[in-house]
C-alpha cells in the first residue's frame, strides 16, 4: 500500500503520532489509501508536497490560528495553499479546518464561548456527516468561506464545511481514549502541554468517549468514507 495521504499533526512528540490519528489513519486504509505522518512543527526538512500525495489531512493543535508568534504557521498555510491550488483535496480538524478556512477566503474568530466534551451536532448532509455527538475541544471558531457550504453546525458554531473537494471540521472525529490520553501526555504547543485544566477535563472526556467509542468510530468511518468519494469524484471530473 502506498502512502497516498499525508497527515500533518502539529507538537505531537515522538511516539504518540499515531494515536493522534486515532479512528482516521486504519479508515483510510480500510479504502487502499496508505496514511504517512509528518509536521512542520519540529522537522528540519518539512515535507514537500510530491506527486504521490493524494489526499492531505491537517489535524489539530494546541497552538491557535489566531496567534502570529507561531513560528511554523505561515510555512504549514503556504503548503497547505500550495495543495489547495494543486486541486489535492484536503481534510481540516479542528485547527486544521480553521487553517483551511481561513486560506479559502473564510476567517477564524475567538469563540464566545469554548465547546469541550461530546457536542450534539445536526447535520444537513448526513450521508457526509452523520448528525449526533461528535467530540469537540476548541477555543476559537470557524466562519467559513461565503462559497462553502456549511454541512453541520452546534448550538455555538459551524462544525462542518465543504468546498470543492475539501472539508473541514471543527469536532474531532478521530478521538478514541487513548488519543486523549496521547493528548495529555505527547501533545504540546509554545506554552507547554494541555495544562491542568484541559489534563483535568480530558480524564473526565475519556469516560465519555469510551462508552460513546463504537458510535464515535461509526461516524468517523462515515465521514472518511464520505470524503474520499467525494474527492475521487472531483479529481474524475
Amino acid at each position: 500500500m502506498t502512502h497516498s495521504v499525508l497527515a500533518l499533526v502539529h507538537g505531537v512528540t515522538t511516539g504518540h503520532e499515531t494515536a493522534h490519528l486515532g479512528t482516521l489513519g486504519p479508515a483510510f486504509e480500510r479504502r487502499g489509501l496508505g496514511v504517512r505522518i509528518a509536521s512542520f512543527t519540529a522537522a528540519e526538512h518539512p515535507p514537500r508536497l510530491d506527486h504521490g500525495i493524494r489526499m492531505l489531512v491537517v489535524m489539530g493543535s494546541l497552538d491557535s490560528v489566531l496567534d502570529r508568534d507561531v513560528p511554523w504557521l505561515d510555512r504549514e498555510s503556504r503548503y497547505i495553499a500550495e495543495a489547495v491550488g494543486r486541486g489535492v483535496p484536503v481534510l481540516g480538524v479542528c485547527f486544521g479546518a480553521q487553517l483551511l478556512s481561513r486560506i479559502l477566503g473564510g476567517r477564524v474568530v475567538r469563540a464566545e464561548r469554548p465547546e469541550t466534551g461530546l457536542v450534539p451536532v445536526e447535520s444537513i448532509d448526513t450521508e457526509q456527516i452523520p448528525g449526533g455527538r461528535w467530540y469537540s475541544f476548541h477555543h476559537d471558531q470557524i466562519i467559513a468561506p461565503c462559497d462553502a457550504q456549511v454541512l453541520a453546525t452546534s448550538a455555538e458554531c459551524v462544525q462542518a464545511f465543504r468546498h470543492g473537494p475539501h472539508l473541514g471540521v471543527q469536532f474531532h472525529p478521530e478521538v478514541t481514549p487513548r488519543t486523549l490520553d496521547s493528548w495529555r501526555d505527547g501533545f504540546v504547543g509554545r506554552a507547554g502541554g494541555p495544562g491542568e485544566e484541559a489534563g483535568r477535563l480530558l480524564v473526565e472526556h475519556s469516560r465519555e468517549v469510551t462508552a460513546e467509542a463504537p458510535a464515535l468510530a461509526r461516524q468517523a468511518e462515515q465521514l472518511v468514507r464520505g470524503f474520499v468519494r467525494h474527492a475521487r469524484l472531483a479529481a474524475a471530473a
